[in-house]
This record gives structure tokens, C-alpha cells and sequence, in this order.
């Protein structure tokens, strides 16, 4: 589950279109192209300057040393930066941010993505508001360790770039339709994507878990079963008479004669006394 550092950029060839990988049944499910569900280009990439500089696992995308936003001391630890011209690709099996100006990127798998949700902020040096996707990452590799330090994590939003206005000729009767907004269609796409790429399940979780459904152990429960049958009759299918383990009158075969008796002697099928018996009793 680590990130992968890329030094080329993603070929839109190596992926299958969402719109076509809904418009035709696949040959095969296994060994085919990612599905591409978004390919967003010139997004804008807001994160910490001290949290990007503190992640190896993640590249430092700045073609140069930003001078925004700095603190008033001259220290720009705690600069937040706004590193334009990412090409964002939502794919089914990775999550690909890419600077063409730094030719770098890296490719995120979508366990490392703990937390995503849509954030509105206003970004260094704008003076209105966009709406972005959030996400918090993990960086360590949290697959086979628990060790604290696995678990750094990394903040960062994701601004795409704003859609342009579009006209469809309607109807006169309706109103013109408005596209999705960028950063809705990125949410949309990396949920998805993320759906189809579950956390893996740790090992000692499979080991507590048990079936509801498997077949109990034979004479569990105290009953005859097709399992256990054989226990409890000869070679010609007659009961032996040994159920001590299925409890008393186990076994025992009446006639209907010798039940409706019984019961008007206050017994139950095993020959103790009945429910109906115990409450007339206490009366």
C-alpha cells in the first residue's frame, strides 16, 4: 500500500475509457486495463510546505520555490503552497498526480487514501473561494507493520481547473443544463474508484471470524444427524440404545397411543413431568 514515485508521464493509452468500459462487455475481467474515470489536466495542488518537505514517499512537485504565502518572519515552514499545472488521473487502480513542469508525479493506491471529502477553501494569494477535494493519505506502508511511525500521513486538496461554460440547444420550454462541477465529478470518480479497492483484510481478523453458516461438529446440539447417525445404529440401520451423549430419551421411538397417554399423565416425551405439570404444581 506505499505510493509509487513516477518519472513519465501516464500514457492515456494504457487505460480504457469509462464511457467505453460501460458500453461493451470486456472479453475477459482479469489481466485488462485500468478503466479511466477521470482525466482532469492544469489542476491545482494545495498542501503544507513543512508536510510535503517531510514525506519522502511523496515528490515535491514545485517547478520552483514559491514565494506566496510566506510567514511574516521569513519562515516558510508552515508556508501553505499552490503548486498549479497537476494532471490528475482517476483510474480503477490507482489514484495519478503528475507535473509536467517537474516531470514527476506519483501514484497513490487507494488504501493509502484514509479520508476524502469536498472542501471549500480559498487558496494563497485568491481572493475567492473554490471547492476542492480533500484527502489525507497515509504514506507509510501499513500492510504488514503497526509501527507508529507507518502511520505518517500527509493533508493535501486537489482544485481542478474550472469547467468551461457550455450551451446545449434545448428546448425553448427549458432551462440550459449546467454542467458537474469539477470538483463534484473528482469526488464522484475517486469514491467510486476507492469502492473497487477495498482495504486489505488483516490476517487476525480472518482467524477470529467464523462461519454462522458451517456445519456444526457431529452430535453437537445433541441431535441425530446424517453426520453422526452411524454412531448410534448397527450394520442394519437399528438404533444401538447408546445416546448418553444426546441426553436422556434419546432414541427412545413411541406410539402415538403412548404419547397422547403420557401427556394425560402430565409427562413429557423423555417420561419427566411436563411444563403444563411443573405450573399446576406451584399453584
Amino acid at each position: 500500500m506505499t505510493l509509487e514515485i513516477l518519472n513519465s508521464a501516464p500514457d492515456a493509452s494504457a487505460f480504457t475509457p469509462l464511457e467505453e468500459h460501460q458500453s461493451q462487455t470486456p472479453g475477459t475481467f482479469f489481466g485488462g486495463k485500468p478503466v479511466l474515470h477521470l482525466h482532469s489536466t492544469n489542476a491545482q495542488l494545495l498542501v503544507s510546505a513543512r508536510d510535503l518537505e517531510a514525506q519522502s514517499a511523496f515528490p515535491d512537485l514545485r517547478a520552483t520555490i514559491p514565494t506566496n504565502g510566506a510567514q511574516a518572519n521569513g519562515d516558510a515552514a508552515d508556508e501553505q503552497l499552490a503548486i498549479p499545472g497537476i494532471d490528475v488521473w482517476v483510474t480503477s487502480q490507482r489514484l495519478i498526480l503528475f507535473s509536467a513542469a517537474k516531470a514527476s508525479g506519483v501514484a497513490i493506491p487507494y488504501p493509502a487514501i484514509s479520508l476524502h471529502a469536498l472542501q471549500r477553501l480559498t487558496p494563497p494569494a485568491a481572493d475567492t473561494p473554490v471547492q476542492g477535494l480533500y484527502m489525507q493519505l497515509l504514506t507509510g506502508d501499513t500492510t504488514y507493520s503497526n509501527a507508529e511511525e507507518d502511520f505518517a500521513s500527509l493533508e493535501l486538496t486537489l482544485v481542478p481547473a474550472a469547467a468551461q461554460p457550455t450551451t446545449t440547444t434545448v428546448p425553448a420550454t427549458s432551462d440550459i443544463l449546467s454542467p458537474t462541477p469539477p470538483a463534484q465529478a473528482l469526488f464522484t470518480a475517486v469514491s467510486a474508484c476507492a469502492d473497487l479497492n477495498p482495504d486489505p483484510v488483516d490476517s487476525e481478523d480472518e482467524d477470529e471470524d467464523t462461519d454462522p453458516f458451517a456445519a456444526p461438529m457431529p452430535g453437537a446440539g445433541g441431535w441425530i444427524t446424517a453426520e453422526n447417525v452411524d454412531q448410534f445404529t448397527d450394520e442394519n440401520g437399528n438404533f444401538t440404545g447408546d445416546f448418553g451423549a444426546l441426553g436422556a430419551g434419546a432414541g427412545t421411538v413411541r406410539a402415538r397411543e403412548e404419547d397422547d397417554a403420557a401427556e394425560e399423565r402430565g409427562e413429557d416425551a423423555q417420561g419427566g413431568e411436563s411444563e403444563e405439570t411443573k405450573w399446576r404444581r406451584t399453584e
